[in-house]
């Protein structure tokens, strides 16, 4: 592994907008295949972190596994870029030791060192505020202990928890909007929409909301926490290359960059067969399929999806939020954070998340609906807005425009975790699914791929050792 240029990314500095970033992520080679293996014992479909931990744990057990990838890198939606001797993360960012499954591969890898504290939240804090209640006796997610009593098992109530699956986050707000103030709920409705991917407050789940309140604690200061305040000083390329290192190094993986797969047949005479792009074609006793929500449907399934799994793939994840990454004048706005509705240009969130060694702040920021790539000037104008600062460069991944991707994290539309989360996680014949986007827990985060990605690994493996 070197490092050199992804096709991914964009930076955008005084000499203008170019495509493609450095990043260590990219693997050279891109092909390192044992060509005298006539069929695997499982193909491995992406390179994120499910795919990544799933390799790892079947090549612990002695499996022979292939580790297909449509793009020039590990990670899938998180990398890092180091531009100047700053670490740039353009996907998924933040961990605690909240999160269990993320907390023990840092451990194993003897990354915890490596945490940093990003930002630092006050008491008076807009995030911590408005989701504890402090201002008004109504707290929007006061329930979710009630409901959610096992943040990792969120159907553990049974009906309870389908009759406020059915809700969307507008719909719980309704409830406790004659108690808050014009202000309050324009503040509220940008941190819900902020959460759920920057879109609007009648397509997500509020059920989604309350998972991620259980999940950091039932507690204003644990999301503010959990969610947005520790990062990793080497960047989370350093925790994909480890885990891709440590499979690596068991002489089981073979693997095979820049090449989609296109096609999963389970009904040729030959066995199970992954078919790639390229026209490559692999045979495997088992499958496991890491690739995205949004993008599953894009691969041709023989035979057919169940129709339940179908619906869920219909539905899909609605966040479509990009991630984009500010440098900015000056060290003084190192605690600076903002958040506002979209309507006010574009940025849902912003946070000054580091100080780069030439002094200037990094500054991170969701962005929607904007496409960055097409309209830099209008990205610029959104920071503007909300804060008057000089901008040094902007650097960015467009996740909503990307064919591997197509959307950001997980979010889920009411009704949807009671309809889609259990025939997304099926099996169909030999092939596993595991990805972030159907975790039991942590879902759309780093966490919940690793913890998808080992289920699967284990539930493979069972089978074949």
């Amino acid at each position: 592994m070197t490092t050199t240029s992804t096709s991914d990314g964009y930076l955008y500095s005084e000499t203008g907008l170019k495509a493609g970033l450095p990043s260590e992520s990219v693997i050279s080679p891109p092909q390192k295949i044992d060509r005298q293996v006539d069929i695997w014992d499982v193909a491995v479909i992406g390179a994120g972190y499910a795919g990544l931990v799933a390799a790892r744990d079947l090549t612990l057990r002695g499996c022979r596994v292939l580790l297909v990838e449509a793009r020039d890198r590990i990670g899938g939606r998180t990398w890092t870029s180091t531009i100047d001797g700053y670490q740039y993360e353009m996907g998924g960012t933040w961990i605690h030791w909240c999160q269990p499954h993320l907390f023990h591969e840092l451990s194993r890898y003897g990354l915890t060192k490596e945490i940093m504290f990003s930002q630092q939240y006050s008491d008076n804090d807009v995030l911590t505020t408005m989701f504890s209640g402090t201002k008004k006796d109504i707290k929007y997610c006061e329930l979710a202990r009630r409901v959610i009593p096992l943040p990792h098992d969120p159907a553990s109530r049974g009906e309870v928890a389908e009759r406020w699956d059915a809700y969307s986050a507008s719909d719980r707000l309704n409830q406790v909007r004659s108690q808050l103030s014009t202000e309050e709920i324009a503040l509220l409705q940008a941190i819900i929409m902020r959460t759920g991917g920057s879109v609007d407050l009648e397509k997500i789940a509020f059920w989604d909301i309350l998972r991620w309140w259980a999940l950091c604690g039932y507690d204003g200061n644990g999301l503010a926490g959990s969610t947005a305040l520790c990062r990793l000083k080497c960047g989370q390329t350093a925790l994909a290359q480890s885990i891709f290192r440590e499979a690596l190094d068991t002489g089981y993986l073979s693997y095979m960059f820049q090449d989609p797969v296109v096609r999963v047949d389970q009904t040729d005479k030959s066995g199970t067969t992954v078919h790639c792009l390229s026209a490559e074609v692999f045979r495997a006793k088992r499958i496991v399929c890491t690739i995205p929500l949004n993008v599953l449907s894009d691969i041709l399934f023989r035979p057919s999806l169940s129709a339940s799994k179908i619906r869920a793939l219909t539905s899909g994840s609605i966040a479509l939020a990009s991630k984009v990454n500010f440098e900015v004048t000056g060290s003084g706005l190192r605690q600076w954070s903002g958040i506002a509705h979209p309507a006010c240009g574009g940025i849902s969130y912003a946070c000054a998340d580091g100080t780069t060694p030439s002094g200037t702040t990094h500054i991170a920021a969701n962005i929607f609906p904007i496409c960055p790539e097409k309209d830099i000037e209008t990205i610029k104008d959104a920071l503007l807005r909300i804060k008057p600062l000089g901008i040094k460069k902007i650097v960015f991944h467009n996740w909503a425009t990307d064919v591997y991707a197509k959307g950001a994290w997980t979010t889920f539309k009411p009704n949807m975790s009671r309809e889609s989360l259990g025939p997304l996680q099926e099996r169909h014949g030999w092939l596993f699914f595991a990805n972030s986007d159907w975790a039991d827990g942590w879902r759309g985060f780093i966490d919940g791929a690793i913890e998808q990605g080992m289920k699967v690994a284990k539930q493979v493996a069972t089978e074949l050792i």
